[in-house]
């Protein structure tokens, strides 16, 4: 199986290339190639952070420039699925470029891969080792499973792309969001594609206050900005199914003050659940 290791990469996060690129050369399986979408490093500076690569992963890499392109970052991550797809990837494993992986992670998803699913994701622990969300489901099998909150993103993802076809990575272009990670699994699950847990491994999160997804800690601010992700997801959503429709009526009425002393479950978007009506 034809497997690769895939992140884009941009100058804002270069300075933990290191870290990146060193716990790929520790993975104790070594049968894979390296896959990584330029944004806005310069050539120059490449080059120098290339040079640190040890030889046998540098001879393994593969890098698509999309420098001057400006595109979005979830746009970027279509062009990763695209370059993976167009080089007869079978498997993608996915991980943000500011990101480490335990060196058992390309081992864990390959002894534990099963044509049955079309993703797969594993646990995610901070720089502390401590785990940035509650257990995760041994499965993932209905779009419903993620339609109120996510544990799904592309640093602890991975895609068999032969489950997928290019079309299906064309169109999820329409998903010009800045929570791509959740519409990319919510579009895979629509197409009726399943997903397993891969136990024994982890992705080591970068966690910064100015991320988007961040910590799941309730304040005012947190409950506004949960709110209009929300309204911009279920109405990307919308045309596929009948639910996201329901939910998109609801948030778009919906205020921080309906939700104060709500319980979250952990996962990303969690600060605010509601019940809806099913198809």
């Amino acid at each position: 199986m034809k497997t690769a290791v895939g992140s884009v990469i941009f100058e804002e996060a270069s300075k933990y290339l290191g870290d990146f690129f060193e716990s790929l050369e520790t993975q104790t399986d070594q049968d894979f190639s390296v896959i990584l979408i330029n944004d806005n490093i310069s050539s120059e500076h490449l080059e120098n952070i290339i040079a640190g690569v040890s030889p046998g992963l540098k001879d393994r890499l593969y890098i698509g420039n999309r420098n001057g392109k400006k595109l979005s970052p979830g746009m970027l991550r279509v062009e990763l699925l695209q370059e993976a797809f167009s080089l007869k990837t079978d498997l993608l494993i996915m991980m943000d470029c500011d990101d480490k992986a335990s060196e058992n992670r390309v081992s864990c998803i390959k002894e534990q891969f099963d044509p049955v699913y079309t993703f797969f994701y594993n646990e995610l622990l901070d720089f502390d080792g401590k785990s940035v969300m509650k257990q995760l489901p041994a499965y993932t099998l209905d779009y419903r499973d993620i339609g109120q909150s996510n544990y799904l993103g592309m640093s602890n993802g991975a895609i068999y792309l032969k489950g997928i076809s290019q079309e299906f990575i064309e169109s999820l272009r329409e998903g010009e969001t800045r929570i791509f990670d959740w519409y990319l699994y919510s579009r895979l699950l629509l197409a009726e594609k399943k997903g397993k847990k891969i136990a024994g491994c982890c992705t080591y999160y970068r966690i910064y206050e100015a991320n988007l997804a961040g910590k799941c800690e309730y304040s005012k601010q947190a409950i506004e900005k949960e709110i209009a992700i929300k309204r911009e997801h279920y109405r990307l959503l919308a045309p596929y199914a009948t639910y996201y429709k329901n939910m998109l009526e609801i948030y778009s009425s919906a205020c921080a003050e309906d939700f104060k002393g709500k319980e979250t479950t952990g996962y990303w978007w969690s600060l605010t659940d509601i019940q809806s009506d099913e198809e």
